[in-house]
């Protein structure tokens, strides 16, 4: 995982790959204010919280989007399309630097990608 600046807090050695959708974000973020490294991994286009405005009946756009800004504040993210095996060759490169990782897709989703917890 990338380097980053000196992190405090009791989980501040440690490094977590988040491939959390709007549903899960909460507990990376939770993560991350305790002060693990959170390396947020989204698909090409971003998550499904890139759809949702920040105010009720509001249109969604990246930059206005204060709901995904503040459950993703203090991570780190990168692209990856783990639909590809070239993404999931990365993801396992990735999963080799990390002490654990949050997910929050169906069951069997990461499974039939070969990326479930028994493959890792």
């Amino acid at each position: 995982m990338p380097d980053t600046p000196v992190r405090a807090g009791p989980l501040a050695p440690y490094k977590i790959l988040d491939l959390c959708t709007d549903s899960g974000w909460l507990c990376g973020k939770w993560l991350a204010d305790l002060g693990a490294q959170i390396l947020k991994v989204e698909p090409p286009g971003g998550d499904n919280g890139h759809n949702e405005g920040s105010l009720a009946g509001q249109q969604a756009t990246r930059n206005d989007d204060l709901r995904r800004r503040f459950m993703n504040q203090g991570k780190q993210s990168i692209t990856l399309n783990l639909e590809t095996e070239a993404g999931r060759d990365i993801f396992k490169l990735l999963v080799k630097e990390a002490d654990a990782v949050i997910e929050s897709f169906p069951t069997g989703w990461l499974g039939e990608r070969g990326i479930d917890y028994k493959e890792l």
